[in-house]
Order: structure tokens, then C-alpha cells, then sequence
């Protein structure tokens, strides 16, 4: 009988100094290995007790204002070595953007819909009035564990929120066609 040490492959592990160059150790960084995918989308519900411990210096400002709440980030990698390097990332909820370390971050899968996006809302057999309108908030709701949207029709926010299935994308139809145009086709006998 085979133990379990006999039945695993043997792998060859060398340090990086025996296989590279000093160049190469140089330019050998942590970061160009993924250990783990960032999530890619998640919501602050808590605010931590020592804001500076995780809080960016320079975003603390905004941060203050939209954490803890119901928006949903997309996170991010920094473009920054140096931030990087201290471990921060970018939180983004489309024009608001804030760098922090991942404290007290919950990831939330996300919402089919994105900001800004035309969607319609469904008539659900008549209980609801068929509309078309722009995504303008997209929340978590924290007792249901879903996303929500906020909706906006014609600059106007409506006052409820709806949820994925009670939406559908809207598909812009094209430009229309003048009627002279209509009326050029038809004694073409195109139409």
C-alpha cells in the first residue's frame, strides 16, 4: 500500500538566484505573480474604527462620504507602484474614486446592469407601467443579499428601486426616418 508521500509528483524547486541574473532579480516583483484575483466588485457596509490605518492620506476626504453605504465599487489595481507597494487598491463607483486597502470590503457578485446603462422596465403582466429609463444608482440590499437599481426616466429619479429580473435592456431602435423620406420610399415602391 501506498502512503500518501509516495503518490505525489516530485516537484523541483530552485531559488531565484540559482536560475537568474542579477538583472533578472531586479526586475523579478512580487506583483507579476496573481496569487489571488482581486474581487472585482463589492460594497462597504462598516466603517473601520482607525480610518488611517487602511484610508489612502490624500482620499480620506471622500472616502468619509460614501463609505460605509449601499454603492457597489469596482475594484481595482492602482496604477501607482507606490501604491501598490503599501498595499492600497482603487475603489470605483463611476465618477467617485477613492484608493484604500481592502479592510472590511464585503465582495458581492455583480449586477448584470451598469451605470448609466438604458434598460426597460418590465410590465409584469400589467402591475407595472412599461418604460424606458437609465440606471442611476446600483445599491446592495443588505436583507435580501441582492442588487438593487435606481432608476432615472427622463431626469426624473423614480422612487423605488428594482432588482435584474424586473428590468430588461433597452436596444435603441435607430434613427428614424423622416416622413418625406417615408412618403420618397413608398413611390419607389420600396415599401
Amino acid at each position: 500500500m501506498m502512503s500518501d508521500l509516495e503518490t505525489t509528483i516530485p516537484l523541483e524547486w530552485r531559488p531565484p538566484s540559482a536560475t537568474m541574473t542579477r538583472a533578472e532579480l531586479l526586475e523579478f516583483r512580487l506583483e507579476k505573480i496573481p496569487l489571488k484575483m482581486l474581487p472585482q466588485h463589492g460594497v462597504f457596509l462598516w466603517w473601520p474604527a482607525n480610518p488611517d490605518l487602511w484610508a489612502h492620506p490624500d482620499d480620506v476626504d471622500t472616502i468619509r462620504k460614501f463609505v460605509p453605504g449601499r454603492r457597489i465599487f469596482r475594484r481595482h489595481t492602482s496604477d501607482a507602484y507606490s501604491d501598490r507597494e503599501l498595499g492600497f487598491v482603487v475603489y470605483q463607483y463611476g465618477e467617485i474614486r477613492f484608493r484604500a486597502k481592502p479592510i472590511l470590503w464585503r465582495e458581492i457578485k455583480p449586477g448584470v446592469y451598469r451605470r448609466g446603462d438604458l434598460v426597460e422596465i418590465k410590465s409584469r403582466s400589467g402591475k407595472t407601467r412599461p418604460r424606458i429609463a437609465r440606471i442611476l444608482e446600483i445599491l446592495w440590499d443588505r436583507h435580501t443579499r441582492r442588487v438593487e437599481y435606481v432608476l432615472n426616466v427622463r431626469s426624473m429619479r423614480i422612487g423605488r428601486a428594482y432588482h435584474a429580473e424586473e428590468l430588461r435592456p433597452a436596444k435603441p431602435l435607430g434613427s428614424h426616418l423622416p416622413l418625406h423620406h417615408i412618403d420618397k420610399a413608398r413611390s419607389e415602391n420600396l415599401l
